[in-house]
């Protein structure tokens, strides 16, 4: 895995990002005062950027931004539908997992519409420490494809801290472009 690190600038509201990566190809807004790792996977099924706030204590919350090419992907049924039953089948093990909402979105800048799902599941805290406790994350997902690619964002958090970022997601979605 390849990492490219970033920061974002505390005096502003949103910092713009452009990916390094060509596999991503994106640029987007997000929150001033949060880091940015790209990552790709090693056999190029995927190009991904998460964006998290620092801390010491390593808290739940991300929103990251997928892209998989269509031709790389392992699902015999490369739609837009096998693609979101293929993520909500996986989320569905984890404990209490429910599905909250599933509706379609569209993506402005790109004028494509996208499946957006919320999920509620119990998972660890931490994946660092024997002390791990379960708690409930919320998960948003917003899933399209594009020029052969598909895009899955997502947005995670504690549930109790589930609405402090939430417009913070909907505005790095609005913001999107593909380069």
């Amino acid at each position: 895995m390849i990492n490219t690190y970033g920061c974002a600038s505390p005096a502003d509201s949103f910092q713009k990002y452009s990916s390094v990566d060509p596999e991503l190809n994106i640029a987007l807004e997000y929150l001033s005062g949060w880091v940015y790792s790209e990552q790709k996977g090693t056999t190029g099924s995927f190009a991904q950027v998460v964006f998290y706030r620092p801390q010491k204590n390593l808290s739940r919350i991300a929103m990251v931004v997928t892209v998989s090419p269509v031709a790389k992907m392992t699902l015999t049924d490369k739609s837009l539908l096998a693609v979101v039953d293929s993520l909500i089948s996986k989320r569905m093990k984890f404990a209490d997992a429910k599905v909250l909402k599933k509706s379609t979105l569209n993506i402005k800048n790109l004028n494509v519409d996208a499946t957006e799902i919320l999920l509620s599941y119990k998972t660890l805290n931490s994946f660092y420490s024997v002390k791990s406790k379960l708690i409930i994350l919320k998960e948003r997902v917003v899933i399209f494809e594009y020029q052969n690619k598909f895009y899955t964002l997502r947005y995670e958090a504690k549930d109790s801290e589930f609405g402090r970022f939430d417009q913070a997601f909907s505005h790095l979605i609005d913001s999107l472009s593909i380069k």
